[in-house]
C-alpha cells in the first residue's frame, strides 16, 4: 500500500521533530483513584463516570499505520484542542482513549525490544493533551488510557516455535509500553486509570490458557505497581453473558479494580448481561465496580441497493439506542440504581465516525464505507463500523482526504476534520447536564 508506505517513511522523522520539542510541565497536585465495594472514588469521594470512547481518527488515517491510533501527542493538538471544549460542554467527565505509545508499534521495533530506549529524547510525549484534559482542574476530563494489545500475537498458543519467539518479543513490547505509561503518567492528575488492551477475550478460547491469564495478569499488575493512585481494568469483550460464569480469574483478579464491558449485544436494555452480572457479583462475593466502556450503535442504515446512507430516521434510531442504554446503566448506578447497585457509569462509543474500520486498503480510509456484518440487535441490522459517532466527520476542504498531514512539510497535520454533531450528541447532553 503506497500510503502505508509513505507514512512509515515519517515515522523516524515525526517522532524525532517532536522529541526535540520544550517539555510540556506536569501539575505538582495529583488525583486518588480507589474503589469501594461497587464504587469508583475519587479523593475519596464517589465519581460516576460520564463517559466517551475518543478516538478521532482523521479521514485517511487508520490505527494500521502511523501514528496508530495515538493521536494525543502535541504534532495533533488542533483535534484535541477542537474537542475538548466540545466534551465538556456535552457534560463528559472522562474519556478512553485506545492508543498510547512511547515508540510506535512498528515489526522492527518488536524485533528489537530489548535496545528500544524508553526513556530516550525521541519517546512519544503525551503531557500537552493531559494538561488541557486537566484544564487547571477547572471542568477536568479524565482520562481512561488503554494500552493497545497486540491480541493475536501476544497471546499466541499454538506449536510453532518461530511464533512462540514472536509473541514473546511483542509480549515484551507491550509491557515495556505499559510500565512506561504507568510510571510517566502514573502521578499526572488528568490520569483516571490504565485499561489494559481492548477486548483480549475477543477469542472465547483464549481465557482457556494458561499464558493468556499470566500475561493479562502480568500487564495489570505492572501498572498497578507504578501506578498504585490510578485504576486499573481490561475491557471485556460481549461474548454471550454467561461467559461470565467461566470467568472468576477475571472477577476476582487482585490487580483489576474494575471489571469492564462492552455492551452491544442483545438490544439497548442490555437485559441478559445485568440478569447474570449482578448476582454473580453481588451474591458470589466479587465486589467490584463494573464500568460500561462501550455501549452506542451506527447512525446508518442500508438502503435499497445495500449501501449505508444517514437520514433523519437513522439519526432519530442511534438517539433512542443511546439513550435507552444510558437509561439501563443508571437502573443500575451505584448507590440508588432501582434494579439493584453496580454501575459506576459508561463511556457512549463513539465520540466520532472512524472511516478506516471496515476498510483502510489504499484509498479506503478516505471513504466510508458499508458494512457486509449482519448484526441482528442494531437498529439498522448491519455492523456499520464507520458510522457509530455522535458525529459525523468530513475532511477539511483545504485538505486532499488520503492524507492527515502534509508531505511537504513533513510533520505539520492539516487541518482538523469537520465535526457536526448528530442527534444523539444533544440526546446525551441532555441527559448528562
Amino acid at each position: 500500500m503506497k500510503v502505508v508506505a509513505f507514512l512509515a517513511s515519517l515515522t523516524i522523522c515525526l517522532t524525532c521533530c517532536h522529541g526535540a520539542a520544550e517539555p510540556v510541565k506536569t501539575p505538582a497536585e495529583n488525583s486518588r483513584w480507589r474503589v469501594s465495594d461497587q464504587q469508583i472514588m475519587l479523593n475519596g469521594r464517589p465519581f460516576f463516570v460520564k463517559g466517551v470512547n475518543y478516538s478521532p481518527t482523521p479521514v485517511g488515517g487508520s490505527f494500521n499505520w502511523s501514528p496508530f491510533g495515538d493521536w494525543f501527542t502535541a504534532r495533533w493538538h488542533d483535534i484535541y484542542d477542537r474537542d475538548l471544549p466540545k466534551l465538556r460542554e456535552l457534560g463528559a467527565n472522562s474519556i478512553r482513549v485506545y492508543a498510547w505509545f512511547a515508540i510506535e508499534p512498528t515489526n522492527e521495533h518488536y524485533s528489537r525490544v530489548e535496545e528500544l530506549d524508553f526513556k530516550g529524547p525521541s519517546v512519544l510525549d503525551h503531557t500537552d493533551f493531559l494538561n488541557k484534559a486537566w484544564n487547571a482542574g477547572k471542568d477536568p476530563v479524565y482520562v481512561m488510557i488503554t494500552i493497545p494489545v497486540d491480541r493475536p500475537r501476544v497471546f499466541y498458543t499454538g506449536r510453532s516455535t518461530s511464533r512462540k519467539r514472536d509473541s514473546e518479543r511483542v509480549y515484551q513490547f507491550y509491557k515495556r509500553t505499559t510500565a512506561w505509561a504507568a510510571e510517566k503518567y502514573g502521578r499526572h492528575p488528568a490520569v483516571m486509570g490504565f485499561c489494559i488492551g481492548n477486548e483480549c477475550n475477543e477469542d472465547p478460547k483464549a481465557p482457556s490458557h494458561d499464558l493468556f491469564w499470566e500475561r493479562l495478569n502480568d500487564l495489570a499488575q505492572t501498572a498497578k505497581a507504578a501506578a498504585p493512585e490510578k485504576l486499573v481494568t481490561t475491557a471485556w469483550y460481549p461474548h454471550d453473558p454467561r461467559h461470565f460464569e467461566k470467568y472468576p480469574l477475571l472477577l476476582r483478579n487482585e490487580h483489576l479494580d474494575v471489571i469492564s464491558i462492552n455492551f452491544y449485544d442483545d438490544g439497548p436494555e442490555y437485559a441478559p448481561y445485568w440478569d447474570m452480572i449482578k448476582p454473580l457479583m453481588l451474591d458470589k462475593g466479587y465486589i467490584k465496580p463494573v464500568l460500561i466502556t462501550e455501549f452506542g450503535a451506527p447512525a446508518s442504515f442500508h438502503d435499497s441497493r445495500g449501501r449505508s446512507v444517514e437520514t433523519q430516521e437513522s439519526n432519530d434510531r442511534q438517539a433512542q439506542w443511546i439513550a435507552t442504554s444510558w437509561k439501563s446503566i443508571m437502573d443500575h448506578a451505584v448507590p440508588n440504581g432501582p434494579l439493584g447497585p453496580i454501575c459506576s457509569g459508561g463511556y457512549v462509543f463513539s465520540w466520532s465516525d472512524e472511516w478506516w474500520k471496515t476498510d483502510d486498503k489504499y484509498g479506503r480510509a478516505a471513504v466510508q464505507d458499508t458494512s457486509t456484518i449482519k448484526k441482528r440487535f442494531l437498529p439498522s441490522g448491519w455492523l456499520d463500523e464507520e458510522w457509530f459517532g455522535l458525529n459525523s466527520v468530513k475532511p477539511d476542504a483545504g485538505r486532499p482526504p488520503l492524507k492527515p498531514w502534509d508531505p511537504a512539510k513533513k510533520s505539520d497535520p492539516y487541518p482538523p476534520d469537520i465535526l457536526t454533531p448528530r442527534k444523539a450528541y444533544h440526546t446525551i447532553k441532555s441527559l448528562w447536564k
